[in-house]
């Protein structure tokens, strides 16, 4: 059985099975939860957090279109996408090894 990686962000949390990933939301206007197969993932993308700023994980879904405005990112785009979760600096580790053990099943 594998263990389950959870990432908890500012607007939500992450987990990943191994198979799945799950996206949960908080806060007001929360849509539940989002479960993506494994193999409906086509990469992992991360902005950093600074001390000043949050940072984003956000997933690229096959069949889904981004609302990123292109580049990196931005952290406007990712509080609006599903697919992203926006983060603390001290939240930072958790979301990197939330990160790689997808990134490794990928």
């Amino acid at each position: 059985m594998t263990d389950t990686t959870t990432a908890k962000g500012v607007n939500g949390s992450v987990s990943f099975d191994g198979q799945l990933v799950t996206i949960t939301r908080k806060g007001i206007g929360n849509k539940g939860a989002k479960t993506i197969p494994l193999r409906s993932i086509g990469g992992v993308q991360i902005r950093p957090a600074t001390m000043l700023v949050n940072g984003f994980l956000a997933l690229s879904v096959s069949g889904e279109v981004g609302r990123s405005s292109g580049g990196v990112g931005r952290l406007q785009d990712a509080a609006n996408d599903e697919n992203a979760v926006i983060f603390t600096k001290k939240q930072s580790a958790d979301f990197e090894a939330f990160r790689d053990a997808v990134l490794a099943q990928l």
